[in-house]
């Protein structure tokens, strides 16, 4: 059974990145999620089915399911837009943006707090021969790895400050006012 779940910050520990971004709320029914839709032309209805994901299907995650779905010639709804870090799930979050994690789990993240957000200045950016980049920030101890190197012209991090965790929210090529963003 595939439960919708509104995850507050406490709960992001439990989810399996990379988390997937979907187009919209999904339908939900004995443990598959898919997308449902009919259009009409010249009196012709035409219905699509996509799924995202069936629990009932063999293997243990995400990826796996869908293959054995794949594999039976199922319609699967391309999952396009894969997040491996907090801060980007913090950015695409909204009311209506919805999430499923690697395992399966189907979510909305509400955003409950606020956290200030600093703009520090780029010491360092140590190229990953596998793709991506280290960024060493002033003041900040903490090393924070993004998955595409950075221009040559990046100048600063934007850091979220949210108790004593600190979250990389963008790398920037001016140098911003520090603000606040919900989280």
């Amino acid at each position: 059974m595939v439960l919708l779940l509104k995850m507050t910050p406490i709960d992001l520990a439990n989810i399996i990145y990379p988390v997937f971004k979907l187009s919209s709320k999904p339908n939900v029914d004995e443990g598959v999620i898919f997308y449902y839709s009919e259009t009409e032309r010249n009196g012709v209805v035409k219905s699509k089915l996509s799924l995202v994901d069936d629990q009932s299907a063999k293997g243990d995650t995400l990826a796996a399911r869908r293959l054995s779905l794949i594999s039976d010639g199922i319609p699967l709804y391309p999952l396009k837009n894969a997040i491996f870090f907090l801060g980007d799930l913090i950015k695409l979050s909204g009311p209506q943006v919805y999430f499923i994690d690697s395992n399966g789990r189907l979510f909305n993240y509400k955003k409950t707090s606020t956290a200030k957000l600093k703009f520090y200045k780029i010491n360092r950016i140590i190229p990953i021969t596998t793709g991506g980049a280290i960024i060493e920030v002033e003041k900040i101890p903490q090393r924070f790895k993004v998955l595409q190197l950075p221009s040559e012209d990046s100048r600063c991090a934007g850091i979220l400050h949210s108790g004593m965790s600190t979250i990389l929210y963008g790398v920037y090529n001016y140098i911003p006012e520090d603000t606040v963003r919900r989280i």
